[in-house]
Formats: C-alpha cells, structure tokens, sequence
C-alpha cells in the first residue's frame, strides 16, 4: 500500500480481520512526510494446522488514520477490503508398512498403520482376514486399531500370526483388507496388505549357484541355502534341460547335504542348457536356483583324440599297454594309453 499524496503528518493504516491462523507481518503501517511515496508490503502467513478440514476465507479490513487531511476526508478514504482464501495442505489418508509379510506356520510378523492429518474425532481401522489360519491383533487386543486426536500422530503396529500346520506342499498367499470409519476419514482408502505362507518347513533356494562349461559337461557350483526351514537338510539335488526342452526328474548330488559342486556329464557340445539345484529335507523340497551354460563347438583337440582313440582301439586291440575305450550311458569316452616299461 502507499499514499497518493504528501500528508501534513504520518499517517496510519490498521489492518484488522486476521484469524486465530493467520498472521501478519504488520498491522498498522505508518506513512510520514518523508516516505509517504513509498509502497509497503503487509505478509499475511497461514499458520500450520495437522487437520485436513478447509478453513473458511479471511478478509482483512483498513481504517485510515493521522493526519487530518487523511482521516476526517470529505469524503471519507476508503481502503478496499483484501479476501485471503486459506488453502490446506494436509489431507486425510491411512499408510501402512510393510505391505506384504512372509510368514512361515506357527509364526507371526508386523506391519504399522498410521494417520496423515488429525481427525476430528476418533477414526477406527478394521483388518479384515480372509482364513481362520490367519489372525490379527492390534494393540488393544483385537482386530482394530482406534485412533484419537490425542494419539492419531502414533502409528499402531499389527501382529500378524499363521497358526500351525497351516502349510502345504504349496505357497499360500492372502489379502489382509482394511475398512475406516470415524471422524471425518469415512472411506478413506487402505493399502492391503499381503501375507505368504512358504512352503511348509521349506529351505530357501541355494545361493550364489554358478554354472561353467567344459567337453561336454558343465560344472556347478552353489553355496547353502540362507535358510534351512528349521531343521536339518538332507541332500541336494539337480536337474538340467535343454534349452527349449523340458526339464528331466531331479538327481542326487553325491556328498549330502554337504556337496556345493557338481558335475553333469554326458551333454552334447555347442547346445544350450538350464540347471537347477534344490536342497531337500525328509519333509519338503526348497525353491531351486537357476543357471545356465552354452557349451562350445569341442574343447581344443578333443574331435581328434577320440578319432584316433576309436581307430586305434579297434586296430591295435592286442596291443600289450592299450586300454580299450570305455562307454558311460551308451557313450565313448577316451582313456588314454597306458605305457609300457621295458628293461
């Protein structure tokens, strides 16, 4: 604001109107004979509220006063009237963390649920469990969380709990839904919350499993699962396919348990292959780990050493020192000749 002519002594302006929520950063600016033509600037602020409720708009008045030419004016100045509409920056909404859970049977786990703005009065969420397997407890003992305008800045936590023998040869999931009421967040949206239920005493999957081409085979290499399940595992085991095939039945990993290595023999050069390695216990199989290898066309040599291995073999198999060659699953492999020593 700024006066439009000199005044014969200072003049003041009383702003007025401002709510409990706004402030301002003056009230009654002053003009004298020496600045009466320069603009001051009045900040109206709006004070930080933790509700989400629109307030209504604000409008600051003015009264003139000071020197006689300004405040007894035939006609009286008037200062046009300034409306302050007030925008809220809060809004209702319920957040939930985590929102999904892995829990084995006969175990439980958390996730928290919270408020964004202060109600108006008091807002309950309800956790809906879609199975009897599955139950839900808040903080008060039972499946609600009730939230005041005392506590609503506290986020509650809920005990999740599968009940024993809920596993089966399967993964199970289920939906936790939420429903509120109360206070000015009726239908407000929840975030579900999704629960897993692992396979029953399970282990994980081997970690780290690595897969290396060589001739015709390709060495795996693994570490132990993360986790056993809860008890001991027994074994390991392997299965491989062809790239674009299917999957043979799983094999046992010589050395128990104990084996992170293994060697699958017999496979054909310059194809493609997937492997997977499980742990097994005497109840349940693991989630496999996967890899794969591409074999190339032959290791260096090996086409003519198994050539001369096969013509030698059949020519010279009288030959004192010659081991004849051998046959894995119907296949030839070469054993080199042993030497003779002669005195």
């Amino acid at each position: 604001m700024v006066l439009t002519s000199r005044p014969t002594a200072t003049v003041r302006v009383a702003v007025a109107g401002a709510a409990d929520e706004v402030r301002l950063s003056r009230t009654s600016p002053s003009f004298s004979t020496g600045n009466w033509d320069r603009a001051q600037t009045v900040t109206v602020r709006l004070t930080e509220d933790d509700d989400a409720v629109q307030d209504a708009a604000v409008t600051l008045t003015h009264t003139v006063s000071g020197a006689d030419e300004y405040e007894n004016a035939d006609p009286a100045i008037t200062i046009s009237p300034v409306q302050v509409t007030l925008m809220e920056n809060d809004k209702q909404g319920v957040t939930v963390s985590p929102t999904s859970l892995t829990v084995t049977s006969g175990s439980s786990g958390t996730y928290r649920v919270g408020l964004t703005s202060e109600p108006l009065d008091s807002v309950t969420v309800t956790v809906n469990s879609p199975s009897d397997s599955v139950t839900t407890t808040g903080p008060s003992g039972g499946s609600s969380l009730v939230f005041t305008v005392d506590n609503w800045n506290t986020d509650q936590p809920v005990t999740v709990e599968v009940a024993p023998d809920t596993g089966t040869d399967e993964e199970q999931s289920f939906t936790l839904m939420h429903t509120v009421t109360g206070g000015d967040y009726a239908g407000v949206g929840v975030p579900d919350v999704t629960v897993t239920i692992p396979l029953e005493g399970a282990p994980s999957a081997p970690r780290n499993l690595s897969a290396t081409p060589g001739d015709r085979s390709v060495t795996l290499s693994w570490r132990p699962p993360a986790s056993d399940g809860g008890s001991a595992i027994v074994r390991d085991q392997v299965r491989y396919q062809e790239v674009g095939g299917s999957y043979g039945k799983y094999e046992n990993v010589a050395g128990g348990a104990a084996a992170t290595s293994n060697i699958v023999q017999n496979l054909e050069n310059a194809k493609s292959y997937e492997f997977q390695v499980r742990a097994v216990k005497s109840a349940a199989a693991g989630q496999p780990a996967t890899a794969s290898a591409t074999l190339s066309e032959s290791a260096p040599g090996a086409s003519a050493n198994l050539t001369a291995a096969r013509i030698f073999s059949v020519a010279n198999t009288a030959t004192p020192g010659l081991a004849p060659p051998t046959t894995t699953r119907g296949r030839p492999s070469v054993v080199p000749p042993t030497p003779v020593a002669s005195r």
